[in-house]
């Protein structure tokens, strides 16, 4: 019989001991705890401060505020803008001030008990008193969720960055493999946990292993 309460444990578990003992990859944690608005319009508001730890978990990273306006004309399709202020830590040490703006589109289809979501995003960073002050990527990512396990569903997503100059070039930039768990509590509580591995397509950055947790507040006007 499947029990989604032994697997959540079972899961960070084997994944964090796995991330622990890579000795060239870098491990993380990312927490985030945001409040979703759902607003007449078919409008939704979301609010996400995060923070994030790397160094093996034993070091600040980012902590960053994520906003979110999204628009769904479709249950099938949605619309979305967003801007993100973050405070990250450089190679230095030295933190510094982001800004992120992006717009996406998400369609979604259902097979039966299975979901399958796509996302669109196009992102514009910017970084005041860096070299390169701009940084536009466009990310591609595909998920499958399976949605009949009555409060829990497990979805597993892989997304794809590519990195756009001065929308002069296209090169892939980085994979973001991604397996989660989230659970329902009630109608406006939700939490979630997930494994992530980043791929860097350079010979620079190492893999990354990131284990997160979060949690929303849905609330309804």
């Amino acid at each position: 019989m499947f029990r989604p309460s032994l697997v959540l444990p079972l899961l960070l578990t084997v994944l964090a001991s796995g991330a622990s003992s890579a000795q060239a990859d870098e491990s993380q944690l990312w927490l985030s705890s945001g409040v979703a608005l759902r607003m007449p319009a078919d409008l939704d508001l979301v609010i996400e401060p995060q923070l994030r730890l790397d160094h093996d978990m034993s070091e600040l990273a980012t902590v960053m505020v994520d906003n979110e306006l999204r628009f769904s004309p479709l249950k099938a399709l949605r619309f979305a803008v967003g801007y993100r202020a973050e405070y990250e830590r450089k190679d230095s040490d030295e933190y510094v001030v982001r800004h992120r703006l992006h717009i996406d589109v998400s369609p979604r289809l259902n097979l039966g008990p299975v979901r399958l979501a796509y996302r669109l995003r196009l992102q514009e960073q910017l970084r005041p008193g860096s070299k390169d002050g701009e940084r536009t990527k466009l990310r591609n990512r595909l998920g499958v969720s399976y949605q009949r396990l009555g409060r829990w569903t497990p979805t597993i997503e892989g997304e794809l960055f590519h990195y756009l100059g001065d929308l002069d070039e296209c090169s892939l930039d980085l994979i973001r493999l991604t397996a989660s768990l989230s659970y329902d509590f009630t109608r406006n509580h939700t939490a979630e946990s997930f494994y992530r591995m980043q791929i860097p397509q350079n010979d620079q950055d190492p893999l990354e292993h990131i284990l997160g947790l979060a949690y929303r507040l849905n609330l309804h006007l």
